[in-house]
């Protein structure tokens, strides 16, 4: 690894909060510097869904961390990732994305071994809250959260337009009392001036013995090659139990008008739009939903799926 320490720049929050919205107004930021960041894609499950989302940033600098979390479950291949990070591009900066169910805590105690030895400067841990479920989940994902939030040099409340302003005070409020170091910045599709959120630099501290946080979360893929009828599609994710906190993935819809990418947090919110891929991402193959649930047989959810393929 170059001697010159590699900085980098940790992305957490909750499924579905906004981190890889975030990731693409830093990557045209820094396309608009000149800047050539490296970026680690981790994934809860085996596949890849969000490293196609990624703007302006070709395959050849985006490493994928799959099938578990950084945090706790794969901590070697997340240091392996770093190492590959910084030997590719010098001197060039390091984006983090973790899964939405990583403790940021667990992300630096896995990479304490190369801080401690000047090997890694962390710039900053920036985590995306969602305003619309801040109080509306179950006590293990408040409790996650909760750890997420504590763990942050900038806290950015996303989606606050949605929510009505007393209550962004009382989240406000919240986040200030659990972190009372951090920034924190309301904002809508993550849209911020990367010099306000990337001044200056961390103060969040390796922790030693940080608890696993996927324990309470499983992840399923499931691959979807027929096309899709759409009514029946948005009938079946509007249906989805509370144990489903996030679906993401791409499919071939009726409308014949090439894939589209599916986004849902759960039964709150979900969005279905035509893909246009990257340059340089490639069309996601095969299309495929990936869903990170609580435990939980499948079987019902596969049944009503098939029933929406035309």
């Amino acid at each position: 690894m170059n001697s010159t320490p590699t900085e980098g720049i940790i992305l957490a929050g909750f499924l579905g909060s906004g981190k890889t919205t975030l990731l693409n107004r830093l990557l045209a930021w820094e396309a608009q510097r000149g800047g050539h960041p490296v970026v680690i894609m981790s994934e809860f499950g085996e596949q890849d869904i969000d490293g196609a989302l990624l703007a302006g940033l070709s395959r050849e600098d985006l490493v994928s961390v799959t099938g578990g979390c950084a945090c706790c479950d794969l901590r070697q291949e997340l240091v392996a990732a770093w190492q590959w990070a910084a030997e590719r591009r010098p001197g060039a900066r390091i984006y983090l994305e973790t899964t939405g169910v990583a403790d940021p805590a667990g992300v630096l105690e896995a990479l304490a071994p190369a801080i401690r030895a000047g090997q890694i400067a962390i710039r900053k841990v920036v985590v995306v809250h969602d305003a619309t479920r801040h109080g509306a989940l179950g006590a293990s994902d408040v409790a996650l959260m909760e750890r997420q939030v504590r763990c942050a040099d900038c806290i950015l409340l996303n989606k606050h337009d949605l929510v009505d302003g007393p209550a962004v005070d009382r989240i406000i409020a919240d986040l200030g009392e659990l972190n009372p170091r951090a920034q924190i910045i309301p904002t809508a599709h993550c849209a911020i001036d990367p010099d306000v959120i990337l001044a200056g630099g961390s103060v969040c501290e390796p922790v030693p013995g940080t608890p696993a946080s996927s324990g309470a979360y499983r992840s399923f893929a499931f691959v979807v090659e027929h096309t899709v009828r759409r009514k029946r599609l948005e009938s079946w994710l509007r249906a989805l139990p509370p144990s489903v906190l996030r679906v993401k993935g791409f499919l071939q819809l009726d409308s014949g008008a090439g894939l589209h990418e599916v986004q849902s947090t759960g039964r709150r919110e979900y969005r279905i739009t035509p893909f246009s891929p990257a340059p340089g991402a490639g069309r996601p193959e095969p299309p495929m939903l990936v869903v990170v649930a609580h435990p939980m047989r499948v079987d019902g959810l596969i049944r009503r799926l098939r029933e929406s393929l035309c």
